[in-house]
């Protein structure tokens, strides 16, 4: 079933890069962009999945949650540019 897929998608990927190419279309070319065209559509999946989780979650939570819950992330986003801005020396 994912060769058909594959095959399937590639003669329509085909048309669109080779328009893109002048026609000068490699199948690898062709099946690197599937993969990197199936990866985004499965990251908006996951990323869809967890917003409709989290919009479930604070329906049912307590009202303080949705403020803690942003202390949280926002602490998470800093601590991780204080980190990543430290020098590497200072890691060991």
């Amino acid at each position: 079933m994912l060769a058909t897929v594959v095959n399937g998608a590639a003669i329509a990927c085909g048309g669109l890069i080779g328009v893109l190419l002048g026609g000068r279309i490699k199948k690898d070319i062709c099946a690197a962009v599937l993969k990197v065209v199936g990866f985004a559509v499965f990251l908006l999946g996951l990323i869809g999945v967890a917003a409709a989780a989290f919009l479930g979650l604070s329906a049912v939570s307590p009202e303080p949650f949705l403020g803690h819950f942003m202390v949280f992330a926002l602490a998470v986003v800093i601590g991780f540019y204080v980190i990543g801005n430290v020098h590497h020396a200072l890691h060991t």
